[in-house]
């Protein structure tokens, strides 16, 4: 819900952003904390410093015992009414949109949803018990596993000529995996090959060969979609390998806009794992395909039965679509190993990773996975980049859920030796962008191999470092003087110099990452970090400033202004992290520039993330803003 602020103080230069509020009394004139006379132009001056920057860049790291006078802000000894707070807008939404009237080319305009008539013919299946139910459709249900997660399917059309089959299942159980195996009746494996995506959409459908006997499931229509009709989900939650059946009702069916989809609401238990399955009545027809559920309300308060399908409406609406060969399916190719430098970077997800010396590397068509090889010994290390829905996945603890290491065709077993959280990293410092470390083992060619995965979550992207060898390097003693030692040494060292982050100030207690072609400024007397982009009025800046007092951030951001702009939207961003933040999205006084401010808490302090562009520009630019403030990370729950 947007909330216009009004301009407080007007005496510094526009480009210099101060956040200032008012306290109030009863019997006196509220009055503001002095503000020090400026920099007279900060973009000239970051336009004189940048030279020096590309140099040598130091970034200072300022001490939370540092005086904070330079940011002159007055935070409200009351914080204001409720009355004068604005109902947040929460994402993703636990209540969808209710059906507005959009216009998508592949999709049917949103009309009323008409009750589900009497007449017995609108299903030609008649309705089964539960167990009857399951024992129909449970040959259809496939589970999938990939290098990168696991999830649910089901089979939804046959070739009798070539005996294959197509799975339909979401998007991002598939999304940037290098191989895709369908399971079928927990014992059939078959190597999945993918025939079309619509990652807006979050659908996918997958080709399988072959065998004559694939059980597959038809649809409902839309009529029989009717709140408090029965509805049954099953699939394979939480890593499991056989399937697990809920119960439960339609709750709504709703058109939500940004992603173009109708949608199915339900109560029935949906876990991480059941995504792709099947939303069925007890006809055994499908009605949706089971895609996520809502875990937190927008002020943070835990909620049960809220869970989501995509609906047969919008399903069957794009599936001729998908059935021809998408241009958007992505086949991984493999380079030849080439000789590598010593840093390889990476500007898609702003991470760079030392190459150990005397490796080759091996880069991949899609440009989102990397190997770097030890041709004599098999060791190599692979990073694999995955982009998740951020909506979704806000912590790496919601993703991990859903993902377990699992056998490749490959291997003739596998097992997972040890499952660690090391939430004290020394690059980062909130546990949404913390590792999570697995170490494994797998028999390929009569040979060991042991494996370590180092995960996280960037923003949007969640990253998969691997380091993989023979189980005789493995096994080598550390710091040895013998060849095995020396590789198992380099992978080590190339494995945690793995860098996510631009700046961390440990002090205040948080981190930020901004993208490659981005360059650094040093620090301004009211700035901790400055960094220019590419463009002429590309500025990023961020400022420090207690909290004196105030528990949530919410009211934190509601009660202050931001000096020489009008901030026209106000919302709560990034709800389902243990510590929310808060957005303002503003226009300068003369109407040049536009920008957004991003404020999150730690445990003293306020910090504030600016960053501005040339309004004209605004657009092509505004998801390079969403992926910075996605990356800023602060260490503590904002509620103490």
């Amino acid at each position: 819900m947007m909330k216009l602020f009004h301009i407080t103080i007007g005496l510094l230069v526009t480009s210099v952003f101060l956040l200032t509020s008012c306290t109030t009394s009863s019997s006196s004139t509220s009055s503001s904390t002095e503000v020090p006379t400026p920099t007279p132009d900060i973009r000239a001056t970051v336009e004189a410093l940048v030279a020096e920057a590309l140099q040598t860049v130091e970034v200072s790291t300022k001490s939370p015992n540092s005086p904070m006078t330079p940011t002159p802000t007055v935070i409200p000894t009351k914080p204001p009414t409720p009355s004068s707070i604005p109902t947040p807008t929460p994402t993703p939404t636990p209540t969808p949109t209710p059906t507005p009237t959009p216009t998508p080319t592949s999709i049917p305009a949103a009309t009323p949803i008409p009750p589900l008539p009497s007449n017995p013919n609108s299903s030609l299946n008649p309705e089964l018990n539960l167990v009857e139910v399951v024992s129909l459709v449970r040959p259809s249900i496939v589970r999938i596993t990939t290098n990168t997660g696991s999830g649910t399917g089901f089979l939804i059309d046959t070739d009798s000529s070539t005996n294959q089959g197509q799975v339909l299942t979401n998007y991002h159980v598939i999304a940037d995996a290098s191989t895709i195996n369908i399971i079928v009746n927990d014992t059939e494996s078959y190597k999945g090959t993918v025939i079309g995506i619509d990652p807006l959409r979050d659908l996918a459908l997958i080709n399988i060969c072959c065998d004559s006997d694939f059980k597959i499931l038809s649809f409902a229509k839309s009529n029989q979609i009717v709140s408090g009709e029965d509805v049954v989900s099953i699939g394979y939650p939480l890593g499991r390998e056989t399937a697990v059946v809920t119960k439960g009702i339609i709750s709504a069916h709703d058109f939500e806009d940004e992603e173009k989809r109708w949608i199915i609401q339900t109560d029935a238990p949906i876990n991480p794992g059941n995504s792709g399955g099947p939303l069925l009545l007890l006809t055994g027809e499908v009605l949706g395909v089971t895609t996520y559920k809502s875990l937190y309300t927008a002020d943070g308060v835990p909620v049960e039965g809220v869970g989501f399908a995509v609906s047969e409406k919008t399903i069957t609406s794009i599936l001729p679509e998908l059935k021809e060969t998408s241009e958007q399916a992505t086949t991984i190719v493999e380079s030849s190993p080439v000789d590598a430098s010593s840093l390889y970077t990476n500007s898609k997800a702003w991470f760079t990773i030392e190459v150990p010396a005397g490796w080759k590397v091996q880069e991949y068509q899609n440009a989102n996975v990397v190997t770097f090889i030890h041709e004599s010994s098999g060791a190599h290390i692979r990073v694999v980049t995955a982009e998740l829905d951020s909506k979704r996945f806000q912590t790496l603890e919601q993703h991990v859920l859903e993902y377990r290491p699992k056998a490749s065709s490959s291997m003739s077993d596998f097992k997972i030796l040890s499952e660690t959280w090391e939430i004290e990293n020394p690059h980062l410092v909130n546990r949404h962008t913390t590792i999570n470390r697995w170490k494994w083992a797998k028999d390929t060619t009569e040979t060991w191999q042991v494996g370590v995965w180092d995960r996280y979550l960037l923003g949007r992207y969640l990253v998969t470092v691997m380091a993989v060898a023979p189980k005789y390097i493995y096994d080598s003693e550390p710091n040895g003087d013998s060849a095995y030692s020396n590789i198992k040494s380099a992978m080590r060292v190339s494995q945690d110099s793995f860098q996510p982050v631009s700046y961390t100030n440990t002090d205040v207690g948080y981190s930020l990452a901004i993208p490659l072609d981005w360059t650094v400024s040093p620090p301004f007397t009211t700035m901790d970090f400055v960094a220019k982009g590419p463009g002429t009025n590309d500025l990023l800046y961020v400022q420090t400033s207690p909290r004196q007092g105030h528990n949530d951030v919410f009211t934190y951001g509601s009660s202050a202004s931001i000096q020489n702009r009008d901030v026209f939207l106000t919302s709560i961003v990034f709800d389902l992290r243990p510590n929310p933040s808060f957005r303002m999205d503003y226009t300068t006084t003369n109407g040049d520039l536009r920008g957004a401010a991003l404020v999150t808490f730690t445990k003293e302090y306020a910090i504030w993330v600016f960053i501005e562009y040339h309004k004209d520009n605004w657009g092509e630019s505004s998801s390079i803003v969403d992926d910075i403030f996605l990356r800023v990370s602060s260490e503590l729950n904002y509620k103490t």
